[in-house]
């Protein structure tokens, strides 16, 4: 084949494997979607039954919101609180929420809006935590498959194979919990500021809605809305890391394999940010190689990737190192043969 040819072959090739990567990525968005659509459910179920015991003609207000819980309420919403610190303990909330149940439960005087906060925020902790699991489990499974497939395809393209050892778990995890954005955060403590910022929106939220004397429908409105807005923000989250993650386990594998150069390569259409395309092609050395900085994602929803810059290689020879050093020709490898071959 021809440079223009192979150049667009090994182009595709690269791009299949983002692909595969991001689909990953939207598969676990599906499942966090419906984790905030139950969230909702059962929020809205609990704010129901908080109208019903005190609301009049379906609003409150502040004053009757703010009134200490009877001897008998209080022993029915500690009912709710051994419900919720059974949840915490199974679902592995964190130690300090589950402290602030349990210190709840002993309490001798809480309000309405205080019982009314609890089961709030005992359902956003179940939803950040949930979120937490699913994305480390995703981005350690995008490392590992973006890794060995960056191997299979850089060998491929240069017309050889050898062994190729297993990524390092520490490795793994030192990559997805890294602090890689200009402001120092990684993934899981996007998700908790996340989480405090919706806390804090949706106690500001019942607090007016006291204050104006509005109904249950006016703030389950209200919490659908923001609880959207958090799940559009850990959609993003999701998407991004992914990319991120895949970009560092390529170059992770580029590096092991000696390669000294990438270039980047943009998914041109109309969607096309600016910074891709004037990225688009441009040759990076392998030391300068940044996620994020020098090579994608460059931003949110990034589709740009890079491949190995190998000047004057075609990918029609193809050659294998066996584990005595030796050379042999071969067939043309899918990657499961590969894998089944050449990965320790």
């Amino acid at each position: 084949m021809d440079d223009v040819k192979n150049k667009m072959y090994w182009a595709k090739r690269y791009e299949a494997s983002l692909d595969d990567s991001i689909k990953k990525a939207r598969l676990t968005n599906g499942e966090l979607k419906a984790n905030y659509q139950r969230a909702i459910r059962r929020l809205e179920k609990n704010m129901n039954d908080w109208y019903r015991r005190f609301a009049h003609e379906n609003s409150i207000t502040l004053q009757e919101a703010r009134k200490i819980l009877s001897n008998y309420e209080l022993k029915q919403f500690r009912l709710d609180l051994k419900g919720f610190i059974k949840e915490a303990k199974s679902e592995d909330l964190s130690e300090s929420h589950i402290k602030m149940l349990e210190q709840a439960s002993i309490r001798e005087r809480l309000s309405r809006e205080q019982a009314l906060y609890i089961s709030v925020v005992h359902e956003v902790e179940r939803l950040a935590t949930s979120q937490n699991i699913k994305m480390n489990s995703l981005l350690s499974d995008v490392y590992e498959s973006a890794a060995y497939k960056a191997a299979y395809l850089a060998q491929s393209q240069r017309g050889e194979y050898s062994i190729v050892n297993r990524v390092n778990p520490d490795a793994v995890d030192r990559v997805i919990n890294a602090e890689w954005a200009s402001d120092g955060k990684d993934f899981s403590s996007r998700i908790w500021t996340d989480k405090v910022k919706l806390i804090k929106a949706l106690q500001n939220d019942f607090t007016q809605s006291f204050i104006v004397g509005e109904g249950m429908d006016d703030m389950s409105e209200k919490l659908a809305n923001r609880l959207n807005v958090s799940y559009n923000n850990a959609r993003r989250l999701v998407e991004t890391e992914t990319a991120r993650v895949h970009e560092q386990a390529s170059l992770d594998s580029m590096e092991r394999l000696d390669v000294d150069k990438l270039e980047i390569l943009a998914t041109l259409d109309r969607k096309t940010s600016k910074i891709c395309r004037r990225m688009d092609g441009k040759i990076i050395p392998i030391k300068d190689a940044r996620p994020g900085v020098t090579v994608p994602p460059f931003h949110c929803y990034c589709r740009s990737t890079t491949i190995p810059y190998i000047e004057g290689l075609k990918g029609e020879s193809r050659t294998a190192r066996g584990k005595d050093g030796k050379s042999m020709s071969i067939e043309k490898m899918t990657y499961d043969e590969w894998a089944d071959k050449y990965l320790e």
